[in-house]
């Protein structure tokens, strides 16, 4: 019986740490894009809004083992102020592939708006495309 309670513990501790984490720098649970680089942000702010929304693309992208490489795909990610990607995100068909590919998409978006508002420069250089995934250690590669 104890160990039971403990797990609803913290099932209830968890559930309301992710909760009360929520801010409006998040995607909420149905995919849409609540967090933006906003006119009045400043510089810092913006970088915060921007890893924000990398570290849950990035947590996705690592949420499946790469086992089978047949399984990987990758899309552009982030804009180059040039235009053009500014790189490239493996991901695994065994996620929500729409959602993930609506967070990528919002976040190049606001790495387009952050060079803009920002007056950010680039090489532009065009950033290589991949030509598919491997896995190695049962992480994803791009392999150019």
């Amino acid at each position: 019986m104890k160990k039971q309670s403990l797990k609803v513990l913290l099932l209830v501790t968890f559930l309301l740490g992710s909760v009360m984490s929520c801010t409006s720098e998040s995607i909420s649970t149905d995919c849409t894009p609540t967090s933006v680089i906003s006119d009045k942000a400043s510089k810092d702010e913006d970088n915060v809004v921007l890893a924000q929304l990398f570290k849950e693309i990035e947590s996705l992208s690592n949420s499946k083992t790469c086992e089978n490489a047949g399984q990987w795909l990758f899309a552009p990610i982030g804009e180059k102020a040039c235009g053009g990607p500014s790189g490239y995100i493996a991901y695994s068909s065994q996620i929500d592939v729409a959602c993930f590919l609506k967070k990528v998409e919002h976040y190049t978006a606001q790495t387009k708006k952050y060079n803009t508002k920002h007056g950010i420069m680039s090489d532009c250089s065009i950033t290589p495309s991949p030509k598919s995934v491997s896995c190695e250690n049962g992480k994803p590669i791009l392999v150019y």
